[in-house]
């Protein structure tokens, strides 16, 4: 699923745990991906290699580099603005709370390499969903062999891309505290941007991702553009 629950929330004092995701493992045998390269040749590559430019990574082929501006993971909770309001448990009612569900604007690319700067015509999808089911790109699924060549780290370059987009309100209730944007599930990998600025990253399809956005929104109308890779 490309988006499962996200929503905006605040609060002042935090409290942190330990995450973990898992990976998934293949035995396909395919010696090369679509750039021509043996696996054991990205083996035998060093540093040295790398600053001389022989391969060029993209930073989400980079395994050190799974997330930016992520806050690490912690125990869900969700604030409230009276005690009643927290002992009812009822987190659409708590003023602090505001669900992203609903509505976006959208754009699919087969390519995210192909997504330009500006776009000035979207179409709509509903929020959660996934974008296979609602007639972008193929849904994929296989018990044999994988779908893609397998050449890790590298991804294909004919990597489908979506772009979601909406407007929300920071009201006069938030003035003065932290805000945080909760991506509950993004497959596979999300860039965010608050009013055209970046804002961060992060890798690891069904574990949240929490970003601190206080320094990018205002009161009143913002938007947020969340790039998302198959």
């Amino acid at each position: 699923m490309e988006f499962i629950r996200y929503y905006l929330h605040q609060s002042l004092n935090r409290n942190r745990d330990s995450g973990s995701c898992r990976g998934i493992e293949n035995n396909q045998k395919k010696p090369y991906n679509e750039r021509g390269l043996r696996f054991s040749s990205l083996v035998q590559l060093n540093a040295d290699n790398w600053k001389r430019g022989v391969l060029k990574m993209r930073d989400y082929e980079n395994i050190n580099l799974r997330h930016e501006n992520r806050e690490k993971p912690r125990a869900y909770y969700i604030p409230y603005d009276t005690a009643e309001k927290a002992l009812a448990g009822v987190k659409e009612d708590s003023a602090y709370y505001c669900s992203l569900n609903g509505t976006w604007r959208f754009k699919h690319f087969e390519r995210d390499i192909d997504v330009p700067e500006e776009i000035s015509s979207w179409d709509q999808i509903d929020v959660p969903s996934c974008w296979q089911l609602r007639g972008y790109g193929k849904p994929v699924y296989t018990i044999v062999n994988y779908p893609h060549p397998v050449d890790p780290p590298y991804m294909p370059d004919d990597n489908e891309c979506g772009v979601y987009n909406r407007d929300f309100i920071i009201s006069d209730t938030w003035g003065g505290r932290q805000t945080y944007i909760v991506f509950e599930g993004v497959s596979s990998s999300l860039y965010l941007y608050i009013n055209g600025r970046y804002a961060g990253k992060s890798q690891g399809s069904h574990m949240q991702a929490e970003f601190n956005i206080t320094s990018f929104v205002s009161k009143g109308i913002n938007q947020v553009t969340v790039k998302v890779l198959k």
